[in-house]
């Protein structure tokens, strides 16, 4: 089956279904320029390990907890895509701050949307404002509505049959918690695979300029698993 004329017509579809909307107001950034993950020693002290108070973390890391923090209370404005650099070490002691609130720990391993790339070592929070997420489900669904002009034709039926819509499901590259994962806009599976061939990702004003590389470190991390990357640029 061939993919590629589906994302043309899925950018065609798309316009179909949502209005073009202005960027609502931005909330104050977590900028890694005011506190540049260069300034972090590479690996944490094990004081840190042990400090059961986020106040004695390093001022980034304090504030990107304080961050998550806000998403979970709803303080966080939407359409929010923030990203800054922290080593593999920091990000697992900034996970084991999370955990020490029970609550706020199961909150960001259920429903937070972030990605973090250990070979990079950048963390991007994720806060999609609810047009952004409606139009990464429209679009979805006209995949679907596509591939099932397929089921008719015998010899490639069962293959159809085997691909699962899993939306944002996260892509873990690894086993271990530190090694990072992906929380995509939107995603297509083969029953009983690890890695999506086909992820979707839909920009708005702070992520289009990630879009390239975004969609390159897909391919990369899955090892060429993913095959297909839909990037959507959303004025909205």
């Amino acid at each position: 089956m061939s993919t590629d004329n589906i994302p043309h017509k899925i950018a065609r579809a798309g316009e179909r279904f949502l209005p073009v909307a202005k960027t609502p107001p931005e909330s104050p950034t977590l900028s890694a320029t005011e506190d540049a993950a260069t300034s972090l020693p590479i690996s944490p002290p094990a004081t840190v390990l042990v400090d059961s108070s986020p106040r004695r973390l390093p001022h980034l890391i304090r504030r990107l907890y304080h961050r998550i923090q806000q998403c979970y209370e709803g303080k966080l404005l939407d359409n929010t895509w923030e990203s800054v650099r922290i080593s593999p070490q920091w990000y697992q002691v900034l996970q084991d701050e999370l955990e020490k609130d029970t609550q706020l720990g199961a909150w960001v391993a259920d429903k937070l949307r972030y990605d973090y790339d250990s070979a990079e070592g950048e963390f991007v929070l994720r806060m999609p404002s609810p047009l952004h997420d409606i139009f990464a489900i429209r679009l979805q669904e006209v995949i679907v509505r596509e591939l099932g002009h397929f089921t008719t034709q015998e010899e490639i039926r069962p293959l159809i049959e085997r691909i699962k819509m899993a939306t944002t499901s996260d892509i873990r590259f690894s086993d271990s918690s530190t090694e990072g994962k992906k929380s995509p806009d939107g995603s297509f599976r083969f029953s009983g695979t690890k890695y999506p061939p086909l992820v979707i990702e839909v920009a708005n004003s702070q992520k289009r300029r990630d879009l390239p590389r975004l969609a390159e470190s897909y391919i990369e991390r899955t090892k060429g698993r993913t095959k297909t990357v839909i990037t959507i640029d959303l004025e909205y």
